[in-house]
């Protein structure tokens, strides 16, 4: 299996998937997933959420690194590279040091720039594809600024990965399919298309999956 690139994945052109589960719940969920991903073609990498960042305590917060030799188990056996989200400097390093494929900061740790930095000065002196959240809430500046932190760690290899915004309530779908009135996406998509341009240009360390 070659390595895993962000760059070299979308060069390969669209539409291409990275598929798994939310979170890792045991051994047999993870294969039994994994075997029927598999067996789609546009099927090019496997994300499985082995720490979960909750709302409110006593909710399942993922197997940690116990469902680590099950990851590795479904990469050995379908041949398909291996990416989880990570929260903290631990998780990062016993993920290097299971050599994962590629690592993902997920929308609740971004909001938190010192939680970025953490990671970021983790994966100083390594080369890994990063996948980066927008935050759960509509904040640009700190999408840009947890970009910048892991690029400035290094890091050639980043992705944007934009998410639903968080809205406030509980209901079915994340948000209204009307526009919630606390954002404006079209204002939202305008900055960062112009963003991602911009960036495009001046880093070619950069790529954007919208």
């Amino acid at each position: 299996m070659e390595k895993f690139s962000i760059r070299n994945l979308v060069a390969q052109g669209y539409p291409f998937l990275i598929a798994g589960p939310c979170g890792v719940e045991s051994r047999n969920q993870l294969l039994s997933t994994i075997e029927g991903l598999s067996k789609v073609p546009q099927v090019k990498a496997i994300r499985g959420g082995l720490w979960k960042p909750r709302t409110r305590p006593n909710s399942f917060e993922g197997m940690g690194e116990a469902g680590i030799p099950w990851m590795v188990e479904a990469r050995d056996q379908f041949q398909l590279p291996i990416i989880t989200e990570v929260a903290k400097a631990q998780h990062v390093e016993v993920c290097l040091k299971n050599n994962f494929d590629a690592l993902w900061i997920g929308a609740r740790t971004v909001a938190n720039p010192f939680s970025v930095q953490e990671i970021a000065d983790a994966l100083k002196g390594v080369s890994i594809p990063i996948f980066i959240k927008n935050p759960i809430h509509p904040d640009l500046a700190l999408w840009m600024g947890a970009i910048e932190r892991i690029q400035n760690a290094g890091i050639t290899d980043v992705a944007a990965i934009h998410r639903t915004p968080q809205s406030i309530g509980t209901r079915r779908k994340r948000n209204h399919d009307a526009q919630h009135p606390s954002f404006s996406r079209s204002f939202m998509a305008s900055r960062m298309a112009l963003w991602v341009r911009l960036m495009s240009r001046v880093s070619p360390r950069f790529t954007a999956l919208l």
